[in-house]
């Protein structure tokens, strides 16, 4: 049986212009000769190929021709896959050695010829993986963050969603009204108020329902609060003038009194308020 040398001429990393997303795969260029030293010119010829750390990474396999040179051009990624995830390689974390082994016949009873540490890491892959790339074909509004092993996408979320985090560490949208927290709002005046997350379960009467309040230009409770931005003012005047409203509960005495969340001096808002937390929050379920 014909012995045979490969000696490798070197990795050569791609070096194509700037891309909108790196390719999974490294060219790799080697000279097939013989024990004599001779080329193996215009000859088909098979090649598997492993990527190892302190464990097999990735495995494939090639059938390819050589030059009349006897070179031989592959790119590493893209061949028959035998085992692992080329894309989940933690590329320039850990000393990664290329193994070739060679059938020159074309088959697969390939037979191990040598191998060498990559000792440069191919630069778009390490910048995709664990080298900071982000992903390509993000959106206006969208979010990067890392998972843990690489770095994820996550769409812009739609009006009135808020930002929270998950138990596993992971950010997600999701509606006000599912939050267990105050809402923190912060108004175009610069005040900031924070809303309670869900609404009253029951219904509740608006006011006194003709009982005129002193101090809101003769406004009446069966409208609204008549300073537009001062809700809690607006809060102070109902209770102190309804007070108990003949027993009948009633929205201003019910936030006055309430305590959540650490707060004790809820209001209810007034007109202005209501509106701006409609612009910032969007309708909640």
């Amino acid at each position: 049986m014909q012995s045979i040398a490969l000696s490798i001429l070197s990795l050569l990393l791609l070096s194509f212009a700037v891309q909108a997303q790196a390719p999974q795969a490294f060219k790799y260029q080697a000279v097939v000769r013989n024990a004599a030293g001779q080329l193996l010119a215009n000859q088909n010829v098979g090649l598997k190929i492993d990527l190892l750390g302190p464990d097999t990474l990735y495995s494939e396999t090639h059938t390819a021709t050589t030059s009349g040179f006897g070179l031989v051009n592959l790119e590493i990624g893209r061949g028959t896959l035998v085992s692992g995830n080329f894309i989940q390689i933690a590329w320039g974390q850990q000393p990664i050695y290329v193994l070739l082994s060679l059938d020159a016949s074309g088959g697969t009873n390939y037979q191990y010829m040598g191998g060498s540490e990559l000792l440069s890491v191919p630069y778009a892959l390490y910048a995709a993986n664990a080298g900071g790339g982000l992903p390509a074909d993000a959106q206006t509004g969208d979010i990067v963050y890392y998972d843990g092993t690489a770095w994820q996408g996550l769409p812009a979320g739609t009006v009135g969603t808020v930002l929270t985090m998950g138990a596993d560490g992971k950010p997600f949208w999701q509606a006000p009204s599912q939050l267990d927290s105050p809402i923190k709002v912060t108004m175009t005046n610069g005040d900031v108020i924070y809303t309670h997350p869900s609404d009253n379960g029951t219904d509740v009467d608006w006011g006194g329902y003709g009982t005129d309040i002193t101090g809101l230009a003769n406004i009446t409770t069966t409208a609204a609060a008549n300073m537009d931005f001062n809700g809690e003012a607006n809060t102070v005047l109902i209770v102190t003038q309804l007070g108990a409203n003949g027993g009948t509960p009633y929205a201003a005495k019910l936030c006055a009194n309430l305590v959540a969340y650490g707060f004790d001096d809820w209001y209810l808002p007034a007109a202005g308020e209501l509106n701006e937390m409609y612009k910032k929050l969007g309708p909640v379920a």
